[in-house]
């Protein structure tokens, strides 16, 4: 299945407890396929960058 994160979503999938854990899993079991676009791939940018800092992306 294709699937598009928005970017809350993403982002709160990495935390320690994260209720969007099994959504990690199937990602990286390759039970999902992410779909990303442009658009997207700016949108988590901004945003990864906002909460970490450039450096870090």
């Amino acid at each position: 299945m294709t699937v598009v994160l928005d970017t809350n979503t993403l982002v709160q999938m990495f935390g320690r407890a994260s209720p969007f854990a099994p959504l990690k899993r199937a990602l990286l079991e390759g039970r999902l396929v992410l779909a990303i676009s442009t658009p997207i791939l700016v949108e988590y940018e901004e945003v990864v960058c906002r909460c970490t800092g450039r450096e870090r992306w």
